[in-house]
């Protein structure tokens, strides 16, 4: 409950255009962000400007926030984040297309995050989550990079609660699979 208080304050501060609030917001939430982008493309710039994006979009629509028990204001960031995220999707696809036709179950088993041990190991676990389709590879950013409880995760996807917990098993389990393939291939 502190967190929402806290979330309450920030935007009665944003609202009220205090700069020290911005400060704030971009300390908290700017490096995740930017991490969400980077790790869903791998493109530095383009995480750069995608964060950009987001910090806007928020500002323009901070009145539309509202805060309650199952909604915190990282994952109303991230929702924008995630709308940023599809839209840079859907232009690339459609400059593709264009090129073109010119020519959380529960589970006994420890997280893959949390058995990774160096930022190489991290990094080539990043590598193979990219190789994942939408939307798990959004859900498994958010929900094991980012730290976002599922409910969080589901109300960003705009996905029953259900469908995001089978999303993260099937991934996790096919992670896992990808990833004791190529330790084996070794």
């Amino acid at each position: 409950m502190m967190e929402i208080a806290t979330d309450r304050e920030l935007i009665k501060k944003l609202i009220a255009r205090d700069e020290q609030a911005y400060e704030r917001l971009l300390d908290e939430y700017e490096a995740p962000v930017y991490r969400f982008f980077y790790y869903s493309q791998g493109n530095h710039q383009i995480a750069q400007d995608q964060c950009g994006e987001t910090f806007a979009r928020f500002v323009a629509a901070i009145k539309n926030f509202k805060s309650d028990n199952s909604h915190s204001l990282k994952a109303y960031i991230f929702g924008i984040a995630r709308n940023v995220l599809l839209e840079t999707l859907r232009r690339k696809r459609l400059i593709q297309e264009d090129a073109c036709s010119l020519e959380e179950m529960p589970s006994n088993k420890p997280s893959v995050f949390q058995e990774v041990s160096s930022p190489d190991e991290l990094k080539f676990v990043l590598n193979i989550i990219g190789q994942f389709k939408e939307p798990e590879r959004q859900i498994l950013l958010l929900r094991f990079i980012e730290g976002l409880k599922l409910d969080e995760i589901a109300s960003i996807m705009k996905m029953p609660l259900n469908s995001v917990k089978s999303h993260v098993h099937r991934s996790r389990n096919k992670l896992c699979e990808m990833l004791s393939k190529s330790s084996s291939s070794e």
